[in-house]
């Protein structure tokens, strides 16, 4: 009685180790590469020269100085998006 029961536990044995083998337990799947996308930086921008012959409060200076701070800070706000772009395709493994 004991050779058929054996038989019978070598034989399950041997059925779950083909299952399990051939894939019933479940595959284990990659996550898909995302690949990284370029993402576009604004050109740094061109600033204009204060006039060293009038003084730096000078109405044309001070419009220069007012001119080129807006100018700086389109610049960051174009590098932040930039800097976003990238960090989004990070959070989604574009660089592992």
């Amino acid at each position: 009685m004991k050779k058929p029961a054996a038989r019978l536990w070598l034989l399950s044995t041997l059925i779950c180790s083909l299952l399990w083998a051939g894939g019933c337990a479940g595959h284990q799947t990659r996550p898909a590469k995302v690949s990284p996308v370029w993402c576009p930086a604004p050109p740094a921008p061109a600033l204009l020269r204060l006039r060293d012959t009038d003084h730096l409060c000078s109405s044309g200076n001070a419009e220069k100085i007012m001119k080129n701070l807006s100018a700086l800070r389109a610049y960051a706000e174009g590098l932040e998006t930039a800097l976003g772009c990238y960090e989004a395709q990070d959070a989604e493994g574009a660089f592992n």
